[in-house]
C-alpha cells in the first residue's frame, strides 16, 4: 500500500548548455537517499525518456545508468527486487515535448532503441551478476496509438501499463 513516484527526472543531473530541452534533474543524486528514507522491497525503475528529450549523451546511456541501478539494488532488502524497465516508443510526429529541430520519426526510433539495448545489456550484466534485477519491457507493450503527446500514455497506454505492472507484481 506504501509506493512513491516521481516523474520529470534524468537519469543525472544535465546542464542547460548539455540539453536540447533545458536543465534537468538527475535522480541519481538523491536516489541513495530515498532508498534509505523509504526502504522499499520492489522498485520500478523507468528512467530515460528526459535524457532522450534532452539528446544527452545517449551513446553512453547504459554506463550513466549502471550506478543508479547498483545502488538501487544495494540498498534493497534481501529479497527485494529491482524491475529495470526498457521505455516506450515516442512518436516525433507530436513536437508539443518533441524537438523537430533534432528529431524527426527514425532518429527517434532509433534513440530509443539505442537506450533500449543499453538497457536490455544492463539487465542481463547485472543478473549474471547475481543482482535482484528483472527487466520489464514496457517498449514491446505500447505503441505509438498509446501516447497523447508523443511522450506519455494516454489513459488506454496507462491502463495497458497497470495490467502489465500488476501482472509483475
Amino acid at each position: 500500500p506504501q509506493h512513491a513516484g516521481y516523474s520529470g527526472f534524468s537519469i543525472n543531473d544535465i546542464a542547460q548548455t548539455d540539453s536540447i530541452s533545458g536543465q534537468r534533474t538527475g535522480i541519481s543524486g538523491f536516489a541513495g537517499s530515498l532508498m534509505e528514507t523509504y526502504q522499499p522491497d520492489v522498485v520500478m525503475l523507468q528512467i530515460g525518456t528526459n535524457d532522450i528529450l534532452s539528446l544527452y549523451d545517449l551513446e553512453h546511456f547504459g554506463e550513466r545508468l549502471a550506478p543508479l541501478v547498483q545502488c538501487i539494488t544495494e540498498k534493497l532488502p534481501e529479497n527485494g527486487l529491482l524491475f529495470l524497465a526498457t521505455l516506450p516508443v515516442m512518436d516525433a510526429n507530436d513536437t508539443l515535448y518533441i524537438n523537430p529541430y533534432y528529431f524527426d520519426t527514425e532518429k527517434m526510433d532509433a534513440a530509443v532503441t539505442l537506450c533500449n539495448t543499453q538497457i536490455r545489456a544492463l539487465a542481463e550484466k547485472m543478473q549474471a551478476e547475481g543482482k535482484p534485477v528483472q527487466l520489464a519491457d514496457i517498449n514491446r507493450l505500447l505503441t505509438k496509438a498509446d501516447l497523447y503527446d508523443g511522450v506519455h500514455p494516454s489513459a488506454e497506454g496507462y491502463a495497458k501499463m497497470g495490467a502489465f505492472w500488476y501482472e509483475k507484481l
